[in-house]
C-alpha cells in the first residue's frame, strides 16, 4: 500500500537547473545544510548468540524506518555481514537481508533470499508478507495475492486475509476489500502492535483513493502519531483537502524525516510562506542519497522536482525511472502530473493502459486521467 515501501535519486550528471553545481555559501557564517542529531555508533558486542544478534539488528531497522536516517541501516548491514559468510545462512539472517534490499529498493535481491526462505518454510508468516508486499509495490497483483494467500493456515489466518484484501483493493474490488476490512475490526486489538499500523494503514489508503478522506483520516488518527509512517498518513489526507495549516502543525516539528519534509514544504508553500530554506535542505538531502547511490527516494524527489522547484520535465525523467522499480498509485499519480505538465503523449498512454490493466479504484486518479481521454 501507500506507506509499505514508503521510508523513502537519480545520478546528478543529467540534472539541470538547480542541481547543475554545487551552492557556494557567500559568507562564513551562511548554513548550508543542519544535520541529523549524532547518533551514537552502536557497540559490536563480541559473542553474542544468533537470536541476540538478529534482535539487534532488527533494533537498528527500526530505528532507519522510524527515522529516515540511512545511518542505522548501515549500521544494520555492518552487523548482518560477518551472519552471511556461512554455508547455509540462517533463515532469519536471510529475511534480514531480504528487509534491506527492500528498504534499498532492491527488489529482485530481496525476493532471492525470501524465496531460500519458503523453499525451507512454505508457510513462513514474514516471508509470505513480505514477498507479498514486494509484488504489490511491483503491481504484480496475481503473485502478490498468492502470497497473501498461502497464508492461510490457522495461526495466520487473518493477516491472509488482510493481506489479500489489500491486494484486491488495488486491483478492481476496492468495495469488496473495505468490506472484508470492517468484519475484522473487532478482532483488530488481538494483532501485534506493527499489525495493527498495517491494517489501519491499509483501510485508510483504500478510503483515500475512493475520495472518503474523512473516514481514511479517522483511520490514521488510531495510529501512534509518533511513527513517521503514521504522520506521513495523515499528512497526505489533509493535504488532499488543503487544510494546509494543519499538515504545517503536524510536520513542523519533524523536518530531520525527508518525508515529512516534503510534505511540510509543500504545505509551507500552499500557505504562501517561505520555502528557500526548506527547499536548500531537500535539495541538499537528495544530493547526498544520490552520492550514496540511493535510488529509494525517486518518488520524493520526483514531486520535490514537480511540486517545489517547478521544474516539469526533470521531474518525468525521475518519474519514468521509478516507474521501472515501482508501480503504485503514488507512483502513477506524479508520473501522470509530470507527463500531463510536459505534454508527454506516450507517457500518458502508457498510464492510460496501465490503469486499464490493473482496474485500480482511484477516485482522484481515475478522473484526471478520464478528463484527459
Amino acid at each position: 500500500m501507500r506507506y509499505v515501501l514508503c521510508i523513502i535519486v537519480l545520478a546528478m550528471s543529467c540534472v539541470q537547473g538547480a542541481y547543475a553545481a554545487p551552492r557556494v555559501p557567500t559568507h562564513l557564517q551562511e548554513v548550508i545544510e543542519v544535520l541529523p542529531p549524532k547518533i551514537t555508533t552502536p557497540v559490536v558486542v563480541q559473542n553474542l548468540s544468533l537470536e541476540q544478534r538478529v534482535l539487534q539488528i532488527q533494533a537498528l531497522l527500526l530505528q532507519a524506518e522510524t527515522t529516515g536516517d540511512p545511518r542505522y541501516l548501515g549500521y544494520a548491514q555492518a552487523q548482518l555481514q560477518p551472519l552471511t559468510h556461512k554455508a547455509v545462512i540462517d533463515d532469519e539472517v536471510l529475511l534480514l537481508r531480504a528487509k534491506i534490499n527492500q528498504l534499498n529498493h532492491h527488489f529482485a535481491q530481496a525476493q532471492i533470499d525470501i524465496v531460500q526462505v519458503l523453499q525451507r518454510q512454505p508457510t513462513h508468516p514474514q516471508a509470505l508478507l513480505l514477498q507479498a508486499a514486494i509484488y504489490q509495490v511491483k503491481a504484480e497483483f496475481a503473485l502478490a495475492r498468492q502470497s497473501c494467500q498461502r497464508l492461510r493456515t490457522l495461526s495466520t489466518l487473518s493477516l491472509a486475509v488482510i493481506c489479500e484484501a489489500q491486494v484486491n483493493a488495488l486491483n478492481g474490488k476496492a468495495a469488496q476489500s473495505v468490506q472484508t476490512m470492517h468484519t475484522l475490526l473487532a478482532s483488530v486489538n488481538s494483532l501485534e502492535p506493527s499489525q495493527q499500523t498495517w491494517f489501519y494503514l491499509g483501510l485508510g489508503d483504500i478510503a483515500m483513493r475512493q475520495g472518503n478522506f474523512k473516514q481514511a483520516e479517522s483511520y490514521y488518527r488510531r495510529l501512534d502519531m509518533n511513527q513517521p509512517v503514521a504522520l506521513a498518513a495523515l499528512a497526505d489526507v489533509l493535504l488532499a483537502q488543503k487544510r494546509y495549516a494543519e499538515v504545517s502543525q503536524y510536520l513542523r516539528s519533524y523536518q530531520q524525516h525527508d518525508g515529512l519534509l516534503l510534505r511540510f514544504a509543500i504545505a509551507q508553500q500552499a500557505l504562501n510562506l517561505p520555502v528557500d530554506a526548506l527547499i536548500s535542505t531537500l535539495n541538499a538531502r537528495f544530493n547526498a542519497l544520490s552520492l550514496r547511490g540511493d535510488n529509494s527516494h525517486l518518488r520524493e524527489k520526483a514531486i520535490f522536482t514537480l511540486r517545489l522547484l517547478h521544474q516539469p520535465q526533470q521531474a518525468l525523467v525521475l518519474a519514468q525511472q521509478n516507474w521501472q522499480q515501482q508501480r503504485e498509485p503514488q507512483d502513477a499519480s506524479i508520473y501522470w502530473d509530470s507527463a500531463q505538465a510536459t505534454q508527454a503523449k506516450n507517457d500518458l498512454k502508457i498510464l492510460k493502459k496501465w490503469l486499464q490493466q490493473t482496474q485500480l479504484q482511484d477516485v482522484a486518479f481515475g478522473t484526471q486521467v478520464q478528463g484527459a481521454i
